[in-house]
């Protein structure tokens, strides 16, 4: 069942030219979810932009409790979720 959680960025790289992984810390989406289903992410803490970005979840380490997200900044949204530093707060809905 997908909850709204807010979780702890435990790293954010760019991996490629504006390709970024982000690993999240998230005991509950670890328990169940799967690589190949989705978060649905809040970028900004303001309403721009307003609708959330379904996001597939990469890799999940089950021993670390982290999942990691790879997405490419394609627009104001992404912009925002690529500008996120470790140890922030993430706001999702997962998984879904």
């Amino acid at each position: 069942m997908a909850k709204v959680l807010k979780e702890k960025i435990v790293s954010m790289e760019e991996i490629g030219p504006e390709i970024f992984k982000m690993s999240i810390q998230s005991e509950y989406v670890c328990e169940n979810a799967n690589p190949g289903q989705f978060v649905n992410v809040k970028c900004s803490d303001g309403i721009t932009p307003l609708l959330r970005r379904p996001i597939s979840i990469c890799d999940v380490d089950r021993k670390k409790g982290t999942f990691d997200l790879v997405f490419q900044v394609r627009g104001a949204g992404t912009k925002y979720l690529s500008r996120k530093k470790s140890g922030s707060e993430i706001d999702i809905i997962a998984p879904l």
